[in-house]
């Protein structure tokens, strides 16, 4: 019989649950109920830019009978494998993701609160397990046969772009749909204010064996 050490059970499980998709469903019952024609799906993060993506949305481009699919990629989570300081490492590892889904959860729900207001439906998925945001965003436009992808420029200059690519670069590449990238203006950023529950939260401190990857 293959003996299966508790920790490396729990290491799987672990792993397993970066890989979790969570949806919300919209509030806006009785909007929700009605049919509709078009999924509009929108990038966002918790940046100013993503913000005005959205904004642009809702006032120039949304329909009533349009269902809002909006897409966010949480902060990945290394999982590492277990040593000597594996019981720690993983605990750390499994409290940092638990925050990213939970901030997650709350960026996508602020944004949905957003839209509802104006009447709209939307949902809202929360994804993981994704090394690029790009990927997992043309993989879950493809998912949900979306009819247009709107995501916000965040002004990568030509050296980063040209070393990481831009998101957007790759959205517009590699996306079945139609891809809108808003990008504001200067005077539009200088003005605009961004709830703060939509600002990124604090660095979790972690050990060198449970480094937290930003992507």
């Amino acid at each position: 019989m293959l003996a299966v050490h508790a920790n490396s059970v729990a290491t799987g499980a672990a792993r397993a649950s970066l890989f979790q998709e969570i949806v919300i469903e919209s509030e806006n019952i009785d909007a929700a109920a009605a049919p509709t024609k078009r999924t509009v799906a929108i990038a966002v993060d918790a940046s100013q830019y993503a913000h005005h993506a959205v904004q642009w949305a809702i006032d120039n481009y949304i329909r009533q009978d349009d269902l809002v699919a909006f897409i966010n990629v949480r902060t990945q989570v290394y999982v590492p494998a277990v040593g000597l300081d594996g019981n720690a490492s993983l605990e750390v590892a499994e409290i940092a993701e638990e925050r990213y889904i939970e901030d997650s959860k709350q960026l996508l729900r602020s944004f949905m609160k957003l839209v509802s207001q104006k009447g709209f439906v939307s949902k809202g998925f929360s994804l993981g397990g994704f090394q690029q945001r790009k990927h997992a965003i043309v993989e879950k436009c493809t998912q949900l046969n979306a009819h247009v992808l709107i995501c916000a420029s965040r002004g990568v200059n030509a050296v980063s772009r040209a070393l990481l690519g831009s998101v957007t670069d790759y959205c517009a590449q590699h996306c079945a749909c139609p891809v809108i990238v808003v990008r504001p203006t200067r005077k539009e950023l200088d003005e605009m204010t961004v709830p703060a529950h939509h600002k990124y939260p604090e660095a979790i401190p972690v050990p060198p064996s449970a480094a937290v990857n930003k992507i």
